[in-house]
């Protein structure tokens, strides 16, 4: 008895969803800003162990194996219903770590996850899905905190909240553990034969535990609560071929920043309601798969300061430093934000006629702009911002299956560009990019005993305006897979290494290197 598999169709759907069409819902803010230059993901959605170990291959593969949670259907839950044709459960448990030099100064992350997600499928007239996992993060980095950045290129605009209400010029050493569940319920029921409706909760919880000796230390925290509703049309004499979907997303979020001492009690409490919609067509026929997408996302918050501080606090503005009738406290709207995101993306994944060969294709463009207006009233907790972003991501791939179901080769290429101005004119504009090149096969020496490789060549460049060449880098990817076909159940094993070289001074001189191991544990019912 072997593994049961999806549809073909199902299935290839299913991954060009994946690759391109993830929704980062409710992602971890937090741990997003400490992870920044890094590769490692705060909001890493559910990937197939399979391609990570076959040099981490996204579009030109076939998945035959493959479940996907609710928040891989291009954000919509009534996509569920049209994900899977059996009841599953699947648990993963990954480590991560990343080392690097930046400006001169060490810097390391090191991520723990662990989760579980699941289906019931109700007889294809209904489905219902859970996942719930549970990260931490432990981040130690090096800053000078000059006035100018003020720690931006950590922060990165994200969380701007002031590191120190001083200026530091030297360098220091500051650190945090993060530590963020999350769980979501996902339900999409037919109530015709072309329409499908979907539903979706799902929130996350983060909290933060800095290490910094300074004399106004921030611990921030983050709360986001977030409702989907979605749609899946099968268009009019189309049958199966052709599918509109939509879906409307309203998260409440919230990011708290908390100092307490002896001599102050203070909290900044930013609430920034997000509201997004998007819609995607998606085309199958028994050659190709396609999928269109677009989408849109923006909020408007307001930061609210509330301070208290003792007569003998340092910054408190009163004369005294012991009459306890100057303490000092005060509520203020300390700054305004705001941020548009729009984005538009296709994959196409062909079957070659007569061949064992698939071929594989995306590009993806976005746009946003953000913007803070601080009120320094009391205590100014972020420097003014407006910045906007424009970037996009394109890749193609090949793929061949080897006989007799023995296995398949792949190769791919992924490239990435950021652009990204500071209208204030405080930072200099950048322009990243980053190149990779994916090769991976798997060959089954047992028909149970799938063994997986695969190679990653990367180009790194943080600012092609510069001047200066790429960073140059390397990853290995290496995993195993075992069919258990009594139980019905597969395990899969996935590890990977990788590292960067610095190269306009010294091709050899290593800058960064990482290394990643998943666990991932599933059962058909």
């Amino acid at each position: 008895m072997r593994l049961r598999t999806p549809h073909p169709n199902t299935t290839s759907l299913a991954m060009a969803l994946l690759a391109l069409l993830c929704a980062a819902s409710a992602g971890a803010q937090v741990a997003e800003t400490w992870l920044h230059a890094t590769p490692i993901e705060a909001s890493q959605t559910w990937r197939s162990s399979r391609l990570r170990a076959m040099g981490d291959l996204r579009l030109a593969a076939d998945e035959r194996s493959h479940r996907f949670s609710s928040f891989e259907y291009g954000g919509n839950p009534a996509g569920l219903l049209g994900a899977r044709d059996t009841s599953w459960v699947e648990q993963s448990t990954e480590y991560a770590d990343f080392h690097n030099e930046y400006y001169g100064q060490a810097h390391s992350a090191v991520l723990r996850r662990s989760g579980f997600r699941g289906a019931i499928d109700g007889s294809r007239k209904w489905a219902l899905g859970a996942e719930f996992t549970y990260s931490s993060l432990l981040t130690s980095r090096h800053d000078e905190f000059t006035p100018q950045d003020n720690a931006r290129f950590i922060r990165d605009f994200d969380l701007p909240f002031a590191s120190s209400s001083q200026p530091i010029t030297s360098d220091r050493t500051f650190g945090a553990g993060v530590r963020y569940p999350a769980v979501s319920v996902n339900y999409a029921r037919r109530v015709r034969s072309w329409l499908t409706m979907g539903a979706r909760f799902g929130y996350r919880d983060e909290s933060e535990n800095r290490r910094l000796q300074d004399p106004y230390d921030l611990d921030a925290s983050a709360k986001a609560t977030e409702y989907v509703g979605g749609a899946a049309i099968r268009l009019p004499g189309l049958r199966d071929k052709a599918t509109l979907s939509m879906f409307g997303r309203y998260v409440n979020n919230t990011v708290l920043a908390q100092s307490e001492t002896p001599l102050n009690d203070d909290n900044y409490e930013w609430k920034r309601p997000e509201a997004g919609y998007g819609a995607q067509i998606l085309v199958r026929t028994k050659l190709f798969r396609a999928v269109i997408d677009g989408r849109h996302r923006s909020y408007d918050g307001e930061q609210v300061a509330r301070v208290n501080w003792a007569p003998q606090f340092y910054l408190n503005p009163f004369p005294s430093e012991t009459d306890p009738d100057f303490v000092f406290r005060r509520t203020w709207s300390s700054f305004l934000s705001g941020l548009r995101h729009n984005e538009a993306s296709t994959l196409w994944q062909i079957d070659l006629p007569g061949l064992p060969a698939h071929v594989g294709a995306e590009y993806a463009a976005y746009r946003d702009f953000q913007w803070i207006r601080p009120n320094p009233d009391v205590f100014q907790m972020a420097l003014p911002l407006d910045v906007r972003r424009l970037g996009y991501r394109a890749g193609g791939g090949l793929s061949l299956d080897l006989p007799d179901g023995g296995g398949a080769v792949a190769a791919e290429v992924h490239l990435a560009r950021d652009f990204r101005d500071d209208l204030t004119g405080a930072l200099p504009d950048i322009a990243t990019s980053m190149l990779s090149y994916h090769f991976g096969a798997e060959y089954r020496a047992l028909a149970e005993l799938p063994l997986r490789a695969g190679v990653v060549l990367l180009r790194q460049d943080p600012d092609r305006r510069d001047g200066l060449p790429p960073n140059k880098g390397i990853q290995f990817t290496a995993g195993a897979g075992y069919f258990w076909n009594a139980l019905n159940a597969q395990i899969d094993l996935t590890g990977a290494h990788e590292h960067f070289r610095f190269a306009p001074l010294d091709p050899s001189q290593e800058i960064g290197y990482g290394d990643r191991l998943i666990l991932t544990l599933t059962r058909l019912f």
